[in-house]
């Protein structure tokens, strides 16, 4: 790896493949604005950039090993004692990019909700579509971590309707706030509005074992219809050809303009409430059915802010009706009446770097 004075460490948490998803998008137009990024993180996460911008440098960071409680209720204890336990990790991946640093002396830090990978040494970002956690003693923490960092990104426009409480910039923290648009978005790939091919659209997200009881239902559940639907699972490991379960069009693993352009061809979307995941269909003509992660605040606070808005039919999973669920949808608008505004990110950056010289 060359040293240069345009090198950009990009941090990325492995949770889901939400925060991996829009700093893939992010990361292409750095590379096509002349900087040489290299990516740390772990896990999936890592996989998935891999497979999104092959020729890139990787950083290998420590794996949190995050998954969900069986029991949505523990939920929140559970995360408070994962927390307490992975405390030895942050200290390891704080001085794993700190010795990168030292060594090959990159010009910016990008921390996409990696908060413990923060450096006073250069100009640092901090990307979360969370400025507000809950409960009180993570966001609390959450909160001194973001102002260590020079600037907060929030991925999404500054009239958001999608995150609710969680994007609303509050306090000390507001001066560093850039609003920067919705990550990743169906018009970052080549996708055509053409005439749409399947009823519904399921993608399939998120940790054990959530995301494999997310899977069960909607198998069952889709197989109920008459029509052409798709399910995709999102395994990086797995295949990308298409295969038939009765009237499912399943794939393993599908790359984001691949996903992007099944959406664009779908009347209705079934899945989680991720903030990336809302975020690629804004714009779109396609209707939400959505099932929160019982138990996460940020997806139950982006389904409640979706419902309120009618633009999402919200549902638990346990006794999910896929029938009950188009009935319920049918009067709730769909995402084309949302818009997308984006500022420049090289030039947000330029502007950053210049004005700490």
């Amino acid at each position: 790896m060359s040293k240069s004075n345009s090198i950009v460490l990009y941090c990325i948490l492995n949770w889901g493949f939400g925060h991996a998803a829009r700093s893939s998008v992010i990361i292409k137009n750095l590379l096509t604005s002349g900087y040489q990024v290299v990516v740390a993180s772990d896990g999936a996460a890592l996989e998935f950039i891999k497979k999104h911008v092959p020729e890139i440098n990787v950083l290998k960071l420590p794996d949190y090993n995050i998954t969900y409680s069986k029991r949505p209720k523990w939920l929140i204890i559970r995360m408070i004692f994962t927390f307490i336990k992975l405390t030895p990790k942050f200290f390891v991946e704080w001085i794993t990019i700190h010795n990168f640093i030292k060594q090959e002396k990159p010009v910016l830090l990008i921390s996409d909700t990696r908060p413990f990978c923060h450096t006073f040494r250069i100009p640092s970002i901090y990307i979360t579509n969370q400025i507000e956690i809950r409960p009180f003693f993570l966001g609390f923490i959450h909160r001194i971590q973001m102002r260590l960092f020079s600037q907060i990104w929030i991925p999404c426009t500054e009239e958001d309707l999608v995150g609710g409480y969680t994007t609303k910039a509050f306090g000390k923290i507001s001066d560093k706030v850039k609003y920067i648009g919705y990550y990743p978005n169906y018009r970052d790939f080549d996708v055509s509005k053409t005439q749409k091919r399947y009823f519904v659209a399921a993608v399939i997200s998120g940790p054990e074992p959530a995301r494999s009881q997310l899977e069960k239902t909607l198998f069952t559940e889709l197989q109920k219809l008459q029509k052409t639907c798709v399910l995709i699972r999102g395994l990086t490991d797995g295949s990308q050809q298409s295969y038939f379960v009765k009237n499912i069009e399943v794939y393993d693993f599908l790359p984001l303009e691949k996903v992007a352009e099944i959406l664009s061809r779908s009347s209705y979307f079934v899945g989680r409430s991720g903030f990336s995941g809302i975020s690629i269909m804004i714009g779109l003509d396609i209707k939400l059915i959505l099932i929160p992660t019982s138990g996460q605040p940020e997806q139950e606070e982006n389904a409640r802010s979706l419902s309120n808005a009618n633009l999402a039919s919200v549902f638990d999973l346990e006794n999910f009706s896929i029938e009950k669920a188009l009935r319920n949808v049918e009067n709730v608008l769909s995402l084309c009446t949302l818009d997308n505004r984006r500022p420049d990110i090289p030039l947000l950056i330029k502007n950053l770097l210049s004005s700490k010289k």
